[in-house]
């Protein structure tokens, strides 16, 4: 969002703002994205497949929460 207020409303007591957890276009992207990019990394530095594995996965979760705020 650029530089302008939501009109979702804050909570009462922490003043935080809702958010939605739903799964866009935006997180199947970054996502995918990150999954190969994990991928190419760890193939990078070993050929072992539980590592590229695990590290896949890993980049895929993470790049897919970085998709929620984009």
């Amino acid at each position: 969002m650029s530089n302008h207020e939501t009109h979702l409303p804050k909570d009462k007591y922490t003043g935080m703002r809702t958010f939605d957890f739903a799964i866009t276009p935006n997180v199947i992207i970054c996502a995918a994205a990150g999954a190969v990019l994990g991928a190419i990394l760890a193939y990078w530095g070993t050929t072992d497949i539980g590592i590229v594995g695990a590290t896949s996965f890993v980049f895929l979760i993470l790049s897919g929460i970085f998709g929620m705020f984009v």
